[in-house]
């Protein structure tokens, strides 16, 4: 894994601190704190099967380019008329 990035706006005394958090994900990540859509409280970030991907790619280069989902997930569409309840293919 390469050293993390510390933006200079980060106070010099404070500078390594950050580099070692930035370099410890599993630490990072229970110490961040996201809010939950459904229970509307704050959990413990948890990286879901991408968000751990993209953190592979990130150790294997320096150059990483990501065209933003909004969400990573996939579901199915119950689409009016249909007997399947699938989403038909898109035409060309």
């Amino acid at each position: 894994m390469t050293e993390p990035y510390v933006p200079d706006t980060v106070p010099a005394h404070l500078r390594e601190d950050v580099a070692s958090l930035l370099g410890n994900r599993s630490h990072f990540c229970q110490m961040l704190r996201i809010k939950h859509k459904q229970l509307q409280k704050f959990v413990p970030f948890e990286p879901n099967a991408a968000q751990r991907r993209l953190w592979e790619l990130m150790d294997e280069t320096n150059r990483v380019i990501v065209i933003k989902a909004r969400q990573v997930a996939s579901r199915r569409q119950c689409v009016p008329g249909s007997s399947t309840g699938r989403t038909p293919a898109p035409t060309r």
